[in-house]
């Protein structure tokens, strides 16, 4: 499984390492040319405005990633 991580500042984390748009668009298209695919888990707060995520969103589905999910914390 794939962890991609946003912060209130709309900088995406790819595990622990920051990367910038083109880098994911890129990381993701690898990432979704192997058989079996992996899942992609899509991490941001309350803080992250949505304009962050639908970004993310979008380009994972643009990459080809097929099995998106989100993770949320408890308050």
């Amino acid at each position: 499984n794939l962890q991609l991580s946003i912060d209130a500042q709309g900088q995406f984390f790819f595990g622990k390492q920051a990367i910038d748009a083109t880098g994911l668009q890129i990381r993701l298209q690898i990432e979704a040319s192997k058989d079996p695919q992996p899942q992609l888990f899509i991490r941001g707060d309350k803080r992250v405005p949505y304009e962050f995520v639908a970004q993310a969103m979008s380009t994972a589905q643009r990459a080809g990633m097929q099995r998106i999910g989100f993770v949320t914390t408890q308050p």
